[in-house]
């Protein structure tokens, strides 16, 4: 997984609602980069938010839906 991901796949990957997503990035707990009105998560910033908050697994899309998988 070498691209960046939109909020969408993140809440999917997560098991979060979409608008969840939106809100951690407000407040600025996971890391985005804003690229003309879109919000873009790369593999990096959101490893760094899973082990921020305790989630101590490597991003693995081989079993994603395949919209994950690069």
């Amino acid at each position: 997984m070498s691209e960046s991901l939109t909020p969408a796949q993140v809440a999917e990957y997560l098991g979060f609602k979409t608008s969840s997503i939106y809100a951690l990035i407000s407040r600025k707990e996971l890391a985005a980069t804003k690229v003309g009105r879109n919000r873009l998560i790369s593999p990096a910033q959101l490893q760094e938010y899973m082990n921020r908050r305790g989630t101590n697994r490597d991003i693995d899309c081989r079993y994603a839906p395949s919209n994950l998988a690069s």
